[in-house]
């Protein structure tokens, strides 16, 4: 039986790894550093605001998932859900009242590290 500690610490990683690469930031796992249930589950000091979920499963009711991401955020933080199935690639949801913050959030760090996307 897989160990789902492990596999969820495995995705925080790539997805971590996966923002990184494709824009330029600075995420790690957060459980590292602050180790606690409001934490998200990867972060950047450089986007405050942003609050990333990562989920890894077969199955998820995305809406559920997207409104524990919202009450677990701080009020002022844009809630993400990063998520992928086994084998398929990493998507990302956000309620659409949040897109206009995450594309700020995004815009701020291309700016920053003049990446193109």
């Amino acid at each position: 039986m897989p160990n789902s500690r492990r596999i969820g610490k495995v995705a925080e990683q790539q997805a971590a790894h996966t923002l990184n690469e494709l824009l330029g930031t600075s995420f790690r796992r957060s459980q590292q550093y602050k180790g606690t249930a409001e934490s998200a589950d990867i972060i950047d000091d450089a986007i405050p605001n942003l609050y990333v979920e990562v989920k890894r499963r077969v199955s998820m009711n995305l809406h559920d998932v997207v409104e524990q991401a919202q009450e677990e955020s701080a009020d002022h933080a844009v809630a993400v859900v990063m998520h992928k199935k086994p084998r398929r690639g990493w998507l990302v949801t956000v309620a659409v009242e949040d897109l206009p913050g995450l594309c700020n959030a995004v815009h701020g760090v291309l700016q920053r590290g003049e990446t193109e996307v």
